[in-house]
């Protein structure tokens, strides 16, 4: 993943591009999803979180015009919430804020209803066990 970092301004142009009027959402949709982990390794939460935002709204009310995007993008997104909860979580553990830890990595868990055996939510589970 830190070898693509230096790239980044590469993904910007493209999805400015690919949202813009001449573009093509399709590939908005996917680059946005494929590049999520390279936000979160970057630490550009807010970034991510704004092209995930732009690309839902590209596919216009209710996720309507392409479902399976849709369901992309949200699972990409559930991931992301997941795994800063999870590091929020363990940070607020180590400074004895346990309940803040605990409701804040509860709520991003209790989304999901299916891929426990993944290892985001592995972690997670452990995490939340221990302090619960």
């Amino acid at each position: 993943m830190a070898s693509y970092g230096h790239q980044i301004d590469n993904v910007r142009v493209a999805l400015h591009w690919a949202f813009s009027p001449e573009g093509d959402v399709e590939i908005g949709i996917a680059l946005t999803v494929g590049a999520l982990p390279l936000w979160m390794h970057l630490s550009l939460l807010e970034e991510g979180c704004a092209w995930v935002e732009q690309a839902l709204s590209a596919l216009g009310p209710g996720g309507s015009r392409d479902g399976r995007r849709a369901m992309q993008l949200y699972a990409a997104a559930l991931s992301w919430e997941l795994r800063c909860a999870t590091s929020l979580a363990r940070l607020w553990k180590d400074q004895g804020q346990t309940d803040k830890a605990r409701e804040v990595l509860a709520s991003a868990y209790e989304k999901f209803t299916e891929g426990f055996e993944t290892a985001d939510l592995k972690i997670a589970k452990a995490l939340l066990d221990s302090i619960r």
